[in-house]
């Protein structure tokens, strides 16, 4: 058959080998290893695949030297690969034959696409926070909130969006300080707030807008 050898004098079907590169069973028709594998022997041993983290784009090869690593802000999760995917935004690869992508830490968002630095999150700024893992964006602080750290995350309690205490309001969203709320008796001696608004209302026994 076609890629096999055999021993000289050969006088059995089954002494053809199928030819490194290729296999198939003793004697039987020799099949090229696909893009992403590799067979270093001959015979019928089956075609290895190369590495996660690694790629091979052509066939027939002979040796796991053709599997080439996936370059930085690239990844190859499942062995056999072909080609290597971009990180996607959120995440980044700094090595070389990676098989995943790290994350951006709550606090910071990235929305480069195939980054190769951890330099690549940023924090959001003061204002502003991100809740989870490979954000690709920050969040604004709602009304009645702010945050006056760079980085802030919900999980990070020295940093995240903080309420208004009781009896002030804010009515604006994305502020950066305890001082842009203000207190409810600035539009009515007679009314209260819980924490975290962005309106007063009206004390038991009196009445007005909100």
């Amino acid at each position: 058959p076609s890629y096999s050898h055999s021993p000289v004098s050969s006088d059995r079907l089954t002494a053809c080998l199928c030819d490194m590169g290729y296999t198939g069973n003793d004697g039987g028709p020799c099949a090229v290893c696909p893009a992403g594998k590799f067979k270093e022997t001959n015979g019928s041993a089956p075609c290895t695949q190369c590495p996660a983290g690694k790629h091979s784009g052509s066939t027939g090869r002979t040796s796991i030297s053709a599997c080439v690593d996936c370059a930085s802000g690239k990844y190859a999760a499942a062995a056999g690969s072909t080609l290597c995917e971009f990180c996607l935004p959120g995440k980044y690869s700094a090595q070389e034959g990676s098989n995943k992508c790290m994350e951006c830490a709550p606090g910071k968002f990235s929305q480069e696409n195939g980054a190769t630095s951890a330099s690549t999150c940023e924090e959001c700024v003061a204002g502003k926070i991100s809740r989870f893992n490979a954000s690709t964006a920050c969040e604004v602080c709602d009304r009645g909130k702010f945050s006056t750290a760079p980085g802030g995350s919900r999980f990070d309690g020295s940093s995240t969006c903080h309420d208004c205490a009781a009896g002030k309001f804010l009515t604006f969203r994305g502020a950066e300080t305890q001082q842009d709320c203000d207190p409810c008796s600035n539009e009515s001696p007679n009314s209260h707030s819980a924490p975290g608004s962005w309106i007063c209302v009206c004390n038991a026994g009196y009445s007005g807008k909100s």
